[in-house]
């Protein structure tokens, strides 16, 4: 039976009596280190994963270990598959590690997390007999100890929406190379393998020859200046073709894409770039870094900039709901009113009025829903009970 689920930071009081420490758990669910990681394929039966944790996914059998996610976001019930193959195979020409992952939110599937995937030697010994036989300066063999070359892609969407990612599935069109932030050689005898993901769900690892430079942030800062604001950047290395993408979002998990710069294909570099019509109040920025030459990318760190301005405010009332409940908006414009169940499903959509906008409850059942509004500027959603 698998005892380890969310990560909650456990704190430790003690007090020493004669030549004894008396420790106590002061809050929190410790979780247990990784020892294991499964022999053979396997789906794990779904588990909930809400916002702002950390969720290990495992055989529910002897608790090997399939995935970790960490997200902001509410991702529902989270399914997540190993595939263990013990060779090696091509997808396109392009060798592909045996054992791949998948991972399925119900809901929020393409906001970003920080995900870590597990490999064994043998898994990347496969990989380069593979990678060996076809002769490809491309894809050398997996080096993770003096030239992390290992790269992970990540085919968004679910397996049925495509056939022409690997095993004729998923959509080969949207997909996206990522580069690891780190890779650990567990004690037990394999690999941590921890990187940042724009969205989900299939994970197939691989090697990318690394002669060309990827791009290495030195710093990033985001500041207000009036009514803009500006977003400054530099870094370590580069090479000529490489592109930043710059992404704004209002909460720090949903981004889109507000502009680009190629780089300068040298350095050390200096960036910026200006932000002309940004939020009302904070602003959260990310860069996405392009090698352009081998197709991969990374996300920086995320910084925030605040614009003071008419304050965004918004209420719902009365809560516990009866047969209406009323929503007041203050600060917000030629937005969206959203009525939700607990799970994220949209139950109603329409457009608020001035001042107060009322919503009939009165066909749905007792419980927990959620309302969210949403323009260009803000975002918020907040928790309602029907009685």
């Amino acid at each position: 039976m698998c005892l380890k689920r969310n990560t909650i930071t456990a704190a430790l009081t003690g007090l020493f009596l004669g030549n004894s420490l008396y420790a106590q758990i002061a809050s929190g669910t410790i979780v247990v280190t990784p020892a294991s990681i499964p022999s053979a394929s396997y789906v794990a039966a779904p588990q909930p994963q809400g916002p702002g944790s950390t969720t290990q996914y495992t055989t529910n059998h002897n608790c090997e270990m399939i995935g970790t996610i960490s997200s902001a976001a509410n991702l529902g019930n989270v399914t997540a598959s190993v595939t263990v193959n013990n060779a090696a195979f091509l997808f396109n020409g392009q060798p592909l590690v045996g054992r791949y992952y998948e991972l399925h939110p119900s809901q929020n599937a393409q906001q970003s997390a920080t995900v870590t995937l597990y490999f064994s030697q043998a898994d990347f010994d496969a990989y380069n007999t593979l990678a060996a036989t076809l002769g490809n300066s491309d894809y050398p063999p997996i080096d993770v100890a003096t030239n992390p070359n290992l790269r992970i892609t990540v085919f968004h969407g679910l397996p049925s929406d495509g056939t022409t990612g690997p095993n004729g599935q998923y959509n080969d069109a949207v997909k996206e190379v990522l580069t690891p932030g780190s890779i650990v050689h567990n004690g037990a005898g394999f690999y941590e393998v921890t990187f940042t993901t724009p969205g989900f769900s299939g994970f197939f690892a691989h090697t990318l020859n690394s002669t060309p430079l990827l791009i290495v942030l030195g710093d990033i800062t985001a500041q207000n200046a009036g009514n803009r604001n500006r977003i400054e950047w530099s870094t370590l290395s580069e090479a000529a073709g490489d592109e930043f993408r710059i992404e704004r979002s209002t909460d720090g998990s949903h981004f889109e894409t507000i502009g680009s710069l190629d780089a300068k294909g040298k350095a050390p570099s200096q960036y910026s770039f200006i932000d002309e019509q940004p939020y009302t109040g904070v602003s959260y920025y990310r860069l996405y870094l392009d090698n352009a030459e081998k197709g991969t990318g990374t996300y920086s760190r995320i910084v925030a900039a605040t614009m003071k301005g008419e304050a965004f405010a918004m209420n719902a009332y009365p809560n516990p709901a009866g047969d209406y409940l009323n929503i007041s908006i203050r600060g917000g414009q030629d937005g969206k009113l959203l009525l939700m169940d607990a799970m994220g499903r949209q139950l109603l959509a329409t457009q608020p009025g001035n001042g107060s906008t009322m919503l009939s409850m009165k066909h749905l059942a007792q419980g927990f829903y959620l309302v969210q509004y949403q323009d260009s500027h803000h975002s918020q959603t907040l928790k309602v009970y029907k009685k």
